[in-house]
């Protein structure tokens, strides 16, 4: 139990750590194509804000050490979503690739799209183990209320009018 909960906290980190290298990722190509002001960065940040979901829901789970099913699955359907753009990003870089640049070994899109794809491979990674999980039922409860009578003893009554 204790592993399964914190993989909840290691996700939490990890898109943490995920957004800030996508925003420095992003940062820096705006900044080479002479793009970036001081309010643009913040404008990154409130577009980046969204991705915020995934770690939340994360650390609830990780808090309430229980994986209930609309938690798994906020968070299946985050890094599926997730997974998307950081793909077309990848293939973006390809494409500039294979186009050929000059440039040293080292250069920006080199960079960027090696981080990309290790950002790819781990969000996949977190993905099938999130998949793979088996969600804790909570206890069937019902909450009709009893409608049975209660079992009442007759009485009679006295008439004192006489």
């Amino acid at each position: 139990m204790k592993t399964k909960r914190f993989l909840f906290l290691n996700l939490a980190l990890w898109e943490l750590i995920r957004l800030v290298a996508l925003l420095v990722v992003l940062s820096i190509t705006l900044r080479e194509a002479n793009l970036i002001r001081t309010e643009m960065i913040v404008l990154l940040l409130v577009l980046g804000s969204g991705n915020l979901l995934v770690p939340a829901v994360s650390l609830v789970v990780y808090v309430r050490n229980r994986t209930d099913s609309q938690s798994v699955i906020i968070l299946i359907a985050g890094k599926a979503l997730e997974l998307f753009p950081c793909l077309l990003g990848i293939l973006a870089v390809l494409g500039r690739m294979v186009r050929g640049f000059s440039g040293p070994p080292f250069n920006l899109p080199l960079v960027q799209g090696l981080i990309l794809a290790a950002i790819f491979l781990i969000d996949l990674l977190f993905l099938v183990i999130l998949l793979s999980f088996k969600v804790e039922r909570e206890p069937h409860t019902t909450n009709v209320p009893d409608t049975s009578l209660p079992d009442v003893r007759e009485t009679e009554i006295a008439d004192d009018s006489q």
